[in-house]
């Protein structure tokens, strides 16, 4: 009889402590130093080089987001077609902010008009360099997404 109760207690054991490995995760560590760039790159159709979704440093307009802001709303002409339409809104522009701050690849991820829309991309298109983003130091190619508003500008009194 003690026998048998030796055996189910190692077999209730052996049960237990099996189920308990099952549930513990192993991590192991690299003892160097170096860590996976993360893969939100695409690749551009016309070169090799990889496009960054995001950065550790994103691109940025040297002056800041305000100069940024004050440079497109001093940049556009507003159609005159969309004033004669009413139309108005925001725009959303995408385009890739190179690893040496060029702007490329301008597109309109929402647009609202075409006279509208290609404003936006030749306001875009006549930024100045940006500062460009960065992984782990490198400068790299990272795409930029820029809401734009488009709203017509009040109209002025005539005086007499």
């Amino acid at each position: 009889m003690s026998s048998l109760l030796k055996i189910f207690f190692v077999s209730i054991c052996t049960i237990v402590y099996t189920n308990i490995n099952a549930y513990t995760a192993t991590v192991e560590y690299s003892k160097s130093d170096s860590t996976e760039i993360p893969n939100t790159y695409q690749k551009t159709t016309n070169t090799d080089s990889k496009i960054y979704t995001a950065a550790e440093q994103m691109p940025r307009f040297p002056q800041g987001s305000s100069a940024l802001s004050s440079y497109i709303n001093n940049s556009i002409k507003y159609p005159l077609s969309a004033i004669e339409d009413g139309i108005q809104g925001h725009v959303i522009i995408q385009f890739v902010v190179t690893d040496t701050g060029k702007i490329r690849e301008v597109k309109i991820a929402r647009g609202l008009s075409t006279d509208i829309d290609n404003e936006a991309i030749r306001v875009i298109k006549s930024l100045p360099d940006f500062i460009p983003g960065r992984i782990r130091g490198k400068k790299v190619n990272v795409w930029y997404t820029l809401p734009i508003s488009f709203y017509p500008p009040k109209a002025t009194p005539l005086t007499y």
